[in-house]
């Protein structure tokens, strides 16, 4: 049975890249991944998922658990502050496909993805905004997640386009 592990994220810039490395405190064990600066919508999308092979971090975690046969405890949060990080030094103005909640009872900041796997929604609420014509700065988050959760709780649906959030406020 795997170890149950909590790491630390450290992540840091240069002109060209972004670095994210990933650490456990105790044991020592660490990755690192290295994500080069661009506006391209799906570097981002590589580097939360496992489709680009050297940007991936939820890939690069998983190889870790699997080599230390480790459970990462706190894996999504990594990939949260990751992505917050990414945004900040160079993803301010691309567009986004999904607003991802980690929960549909109190509102906490949400992930920003352009994919997601399966596995991520249990429990959770994604709102799908890939039609919106804003920037990620001009969003208002806490009022996506207000009305995603009445729409939720009208249809108990967990993956929301972000029309239907726009069209139960046309019908009230």
């Amino acid at each position: 049975m795997p170890n149950e592990t909590k790491l630390k994220g450290f992540y840091s810039t240069t002109s060209h890249s972004v670095f994210f490395e990933f650490y456990c405190p105790n044991t020592f064990y660490k990755t690192t991944v290295q994500l080069p600066k661009s506006q391209t919508p799906d570097t981002l999308f590589g580097l939360l998922s496992s489709t680009r092979p050297g940007f991936s971090i939820q890939g690069a975690l998983s190889d870790m658990e699997l080599k230390h046969n480790i459970k990462i405890i706190n894996q999504m949060t990594l990939i949260e502050e990751a992505t917050s990080f990414a945004f900040m030094h160079f993803y301010q103005h691309c567009v986004i496909n999904y607003v991802f909640y980690k929960t549909h009872h109190t509102y906490e900041t949400p992930l920003l993805l352009n994919n997601f796997t399966e596995h991520m929604v249990e429990g959770c609420l994604v709102v799908n905004v890939s039609d919106v014509e804003k920037s990620i700065t001009q969003m208002d988050f806490q009022e996506i997640f207000e009305r995603a959760c009445s729409i939720f709780h009208e249809t108990g649906k967990f993956i929301i386009n972000h029309a239907q959030l726009t069209n139960s406020y046309k019908e009230k």
